[in-house]
């Protein structure tokens, strides 16, 4: 089972050449949506469950800690439920001045592996953590198009086309227009089947700085196999005062 190449929660807050929306080019508008939901200093609180094409059951608890420390945005995202599964961390990094670096530590093998981060990497890492919902990285190099506008539960979407570099397949997104709300993702193959749909609800204010609303729902589909992944943030805080202690990985 792959985990489904998504969006959520950009490393970077990109900044937007231009506040008119007739200015900004597509590719900018897509980085200004996930912008909206960065988290900086912060720490969410998740329950993942995830259904086959049978009908069967897996729940997950996990903890999602983001911070910037001396320009280096980190994401670190554990599993603390179930027992069996307690433990597992992915961590992204993204430097500044280089590409991005995923850890994934494994407790059944006690062993933490490193990869360059890129949508194809990410896929390796299973559905176990959904660590391509919230890393930036996951869209470096993406070439975006517009293609138009299209209503999304009544509201005016944006639809950009997005292609990763040197692969064929491709997603499309759908950006509000007032607001620039991340509202969904589908995925297709090389030949135009879709694979995957994400789709994101929900949308509430925070009590950390700036007061952005926040997506408390995700639903995701793999179409191809007809698995389907809901996601809910019970909980949003503050991270004080985070130190690089609090993203370092176990040791081989």
């Amino acid at each position: 089972m792959r985990n489904i190449l998504l969006i959520f929660v950009i490393l970077t807050r990109f900044f937007c050449a231009s506040a008119q929306e007739e200015e900004s080019s597509p590719k900018e508008i897509f980085e200004n949506a996930v912008g909206h939901l960065t988290i900086n200093n912060a720490r969410l609180l998740m329950n993942m469950e995830t259904i086959d094409q049978k009908g069967n059951s897996k729940t997950r608890e996990l903890r999602a800690s983001f911070a910037g420390i001396d320009e280096t945005k980190q994401v670190m995202i554990e599993i603390t439920a179930p027992d069996n599964l307690k433990g597992t961390k992915v961590l992204s990094t993204r430097h500044p001045d280089g590409p991005g670096i995923i850890q994934v530590y494994m407790p059944s093998t006690g062993k933490t592996r490193k990869f360059r981060a890129n949508s194809r990497n990410i896929n390796r890492i299973g559905n176990k953590i959904p660590i391509g919902h919230f890393s930036t990285s996951s869209y470096s190099g993406f070439k975006a198009i517009s293609i138009g506008k299209a209503q999304i539960d009544g509201m005016e979407c944006h639809k950009i086309h997005l292609r990763p570099e040197e692969e064929n397949t491709y997603g499309i997104a759908y950006v509000t227009v007032d607001g620039e709300q991340l509202l969904r993702v589908e995925q297709y193959d090389q030949n135009a089947q879709m694979t995957g749909l994400t789709e994101l609800s929900e949308y509430r204010s925070t009590n950390l700085p700036g007061n952005k609303p926040y997506p408390r729902k995700i639903n995701i589909r793999e179409t191809n196999t007809d698995e389907k992944t809901e996601i809910r943030i019970t909980d949003i805080k503050s991270l004080t005062d985070p130190e690089e202690l609090d993203f370092k990985m176990p040791e081989n």
